[in-house]
């Protein structure tokens, strides 16, 4: 209950709000975000996920090439690494992603995500973001940012 808690006073705090909407069958996903739209196709080859997503980001349209590895993982812990290619900066980026999620009761869960980044262009940044889970709807803060990203997955198959 306090991890619930705390989430809700962290969500409380921030003051720009963010709606997001994944959709995800098989291989295939959309992403629905404020006045901006991305598609992405995936396949797993051995231990590496090769993404592809094309993106209409407003102003500019991007083209990006995703490689993302499973390094480490051990129950509700998971430490990745990616390597992604990006059309509109025309530059690679890496980043290390650690996860963790802690169940608090069937349907619901808190989490954190911390990924560092780093580019060809020696840019450093970070995108760090905390929520809260509840069956497919997530609520989140990111550096001060509120969102809530509602996940459902649909299957082809029964």
């Amino acid at each position: 209950m306090r991890y619930f808690l705390l989430c809700l006073v962290l969500v409380s705090t921030a003051n720009a709000n963010e709606d997001e909407y994944n959709f995800k069958m098989g291989n295939f996903g959309a992403r629905l975000r404020e006045d901006t739209w991305h598609v992405e196709a995936e396949k797993k080859f051995f231990n590496t996920m090769v993404t592809y997503r094309y993106a209409d980001l407003k102003k500019e349209r991007e083209h990006r090439i995703k490689f993302t590895n499973t390094l480490y993982k051990h129950g509700n812990f998971s430490l990745q690494g990616r390597t992604e290619y990006r059309s509109n900066k025309d530059h690679w980026r890496t980043r290390l992603i650690v996860n963790y999620k802690r169940p608090i009761s069937k349907n619901l869960s808190v989490w954190v995500k911390l990924q560092p980044r780093y580019t060809t262009d020696n840019v450093y940044d970070s995108r760090h973001q905390l929520g809260i889970q509840y069956k497919a709807v997530s609520t989140f803060i990111e550096k001060g940012v509120f969102g809530v990203n509602f996940s459902p997955r649909f299957s082809l198959l029964p």
